[in-house]
């Protein structure tokens, strides 16, 4: 699965420095090109406006807001994401069901899966 991911541009937006290194990590080891990564909403959306991206994996909560501007970012620009969090909200669910949604401690395995399905 690291072949079909290799050098795809990935933008990461997460919160949490350690979940971001770990999921730099994944990226890297399949191949990946690592676009950040953004902690904040306003960080990861001028990525999206100066770099080349491929998809996006995106936490929920960012540390400025949610990230509802950045997926609307991601939508426009048609850039496909994974979208994270640790508990969804029907709310989230309703709006970005089209969207991969990933739970919360992430697997190496499961993000390959989910990036190589949206990337396909």
């Amino acid at each position: 699965m690291g072949s079909a991911l290799a050098g795809r541009r990935i933008l990461i937006a997460e919160q949490e420095d350690a979940a971001a290194k770990r999921l730099m990590g994944m990226l890297k080891t399949s191949g990946c090109a690592v676009v950040g990564p953004a902690a904040t909403s306003a960080g990861s959306l001028s990525l999206v406006r100066s770099e080349a991206v491929d998809g996006a994996i995106v936490g929920f909560q960012l540390l400025d807001s949610n990230a509802d501007a950045l997926m609307e970012a991601l939508s426009i620009r048609r850039i496909p994401f994974l979208l994270t969090a640790t508990r969804w909200a029907p709310e989230m669910l309703d709006r970005w069901r089209p969207y991969s949604l990933l739970e919360m401690p992430l697997l190496m395995g499961q993000v390959q899966s989910a990036l190589a399905r949206m990337l396909g």
